[in-house]
């Protein structure tokens, strides 16, 4: 048992254990970046992948069946855009890409 200071009560030793949030399952990596007339996608699950320009608006969304995939985008406007993968109800972290 220790003594917590700020309320002076007794507490048992496992009310100081230390949890880790797990690390997300469903990553990317797009490369090269910055692009310029193609991007290589690699996930550990297959799912659908979005790139958004910064406003939020969707610029380019494509079902990727492999876990590693090459998109010749019709068109790349240059800028900013950001990068999700989506597999069921799990989604990436967004990821920031430059097209040049």
């Amino acid at each position: 048992m220790r003594v917590d200071p700020w309320f002076d009560c007794k507490l048992p030793e496992s009310a100081f254990a230390l949890s880790v949030a797990s690390p997300v399952e469903n990553q990317i990596s797009v490369f090269p970046n910055p692009a310029k007339d193609k991007l290589v996608i690699k996930s550990q699950k297959p799912g659908t992948f979005n790139l958004n320009d910064k406003p939020g608006r969707l610029q380019l969304s494509k079902f990727l069946v492999q876990v590693e995939a090459e998109i010749h985008p019709p068109t790349m406007i240059s800028g900013l855009f950001i990068c999700t993968m989506t597999h069921k109800a799990d989604q990436t972290k967004p990821m920031l890409l430059q097209v040049e």
